[in-house]
């Protein structure tokens, strides 16, 4: 492991920084792409029902 972690091609791009402020998630994107993902869902599973019951008959 030591053998493996001695390398001379590394090099600091840029230097570590404190963030201005706390970092939180937002919260309105989440839920519009939950929205929009699960309106994707039901759409698929709708058309994927329809094409599985006419393949049976």
């Amino acid at each position: 492991i030591a053998v493996a972690t001695e390398s001379g091609m590394v090099k600091i791009a840029s230097l570590a920084y404190e963030p201005k402020g706390p970092i939180k998630p937002n919260k309105k994107l989440n839920i519009a792409i939950a929205g929009v993902l699960g309106l994707f869902v039901g759409i698929f599973f709708a058309f994927f029902l329809e094409f599985w019951q006419k393949g049976k008959s």
